[in-house]
């Protein structure tokens, strides 16, 4: 049986964060979380350095942002950055870890970089399973070996990973940051953005299958039946890889569902990749925000995170983290075009039932605003500093 040995080590403040994620230019969840965490350390007085992990066959224009990148295809790049790394003399590794961002089976080269680096390392998981598969538990079990800290997102991620036995030294839960914005009625945000000023549901997110679109507009004419102004914006640039292998195929499909119902005067959609700014204008444009997606295994949510931050009611499938921060009363099971429908016309035809419900969605998000979330983690981050490196011995 492996055992870890930690030692004590004088901690030191401010401290010096070697973070390692996706980052924007590149276009995804993590690559936006990893940038606000960056910026969120600093604000709270930290040193960071960003490497950035980029997709086979894909450079990106970092800048001054990023100081190094790994190519996720290319072995060596790993150990080569845990090296410079290990020079510019880090007090922790903070890693923003989802299997398929890694190379190797399941993500199992991030090892030679954290090795290589040879500092207390957090590891921050953005995805957390059930029933890993073989390569997915040998990857974490070697994690597991090295980590000073687990970060998770909700209370059911620690759950899981002690079912599944691969629970760290330690498991903490930090939730999803978000931007801190004051409350607004919609009609004045879509006043203010010369929208036109009509019952608005709205999904955001990078656009591909399995987000369950189709169940959002498949309720449309029940919907318009009842609310005859209503409008669907959907909202967000189609995912990176879906474009290179089929273009805009699945988009265009959307269109032409919309068609073939005859409400397409009522769908909006806007193929935009936004900036945190404008994402979350458009959302206090909304009276209603839908996450109708088909998979139940989403620990955490983004998208979600963002809308309850920005006040804005909400209806969802029963994904993990839908079920963990909504009311059972505006879930929806999964491609449920007729719950759908209903639970979006009750909430647009009682203002007062949705002002209560953005109110409470905006309360309870003020725990997940970035300087609340960088408060949490410079606890978990200081407290790994004060460890040495896991050594791993075999019995």
């Amino acid at each position: 049986m492996d055992v870890l040995s930690l030692r004590g080590r004088r901690s030191r403040y401010p401290l010096r964060v070697a973070l390692v994620g996706n980052h924007p230019p590149r276009r995804c969840g993590i690559a936006t979380y990893t940038r606000d965490v960056a910026i969120a350390l600093r604000a709270a007085g930290h040193v960071v350095h960003v490497t950035a992990m980029s997709e086979p066959g894909r450079r990106h224009p970092y800048g001054s942002a990023v100081d190094l990148e790994v190519r996720q295809d290319i072995r060596a790049d790993y150990a080569r950055a845990g090296r410079a790394i290990a020079a510019w003399a880090p007090d922790v590794v903070f890693v923003q870890h989802e299997f398929g961002i890694f190379g190797g089976p399941a993500g199992a080269w991030l090892i030679d970089l954290i090795d290589a680096a040879g500092v207390p390392n957090v590891v921050q998981l953005h995805t957390v399973l059930a029933e890993p598969d073989f390569h997915q538990r040998a990857a974490m079990e070697a994690l597991r070996q090295r980590t000073a800290s687990f970060v998770v997102m909700a209370a059911r991620g620690r759950d899981m990973l002690a079912e599944t036995g691969l629970c760290g030294l330690s498991v903490h839960v930090v939730p999803h940051g978000t931007p801190d914005r004051a409350r607004i009625r919609p009609a004045d945000m879509r006043r203010r953005l010369d929208w036109s000023d009509r019952p608005t549901l709205l999904t955001f997110g990078l656009l591909s299958p399995g987000k369950g679109i189709e169940t959002a507009i498949a309720a449309l004419p029940a919907i318009l039946s009842r609310v005859p102004d209503a409008r669907y914006v959907l909202l967000g640039a189609t995912h990176p890889m879906l474009l290179a292998q089929e273009g805009e195929r699945y988009r265009d499909g959307l269109t032409d569902l919309a068609g073939r119902l005859g409400v397409e005067r009522a769908l909006r959609m806007e193929n935009r990749y936004l900036d945190d700014t404008d994402l979350c204008d458009a959302l206090q444009a909304a009276d209603v925000y839908v996450t109708p997606y088909l998979n139940r295994a989403q620990i955490t949510s983004g998208t979600l995170a963002y809308a309850l931050a920005c006040g804005v009611p909400t209806v969802s499938t029963p994904y993990w983290h839908a079920e963990d921060v909504l009311p059972a009363e505006l879930l929806f099971p999964f491609g449920d075009v007729d719950i759908l429908a209903a639970q979006a016309m009750d909430l647009l035809t009682q203002p007062d039932r949705r002002e209560a419900l953005a109110q409470q969605a905006w309360d309870e998000s003020r725990p997940a605003i970035w300087p609340a979330v960088a408060r949490r983690l410079d606890t978990v981050l200081g407290t790994a500093a004060q460890v040495d490196m896991p050594t791993i011995a075999a019995e």
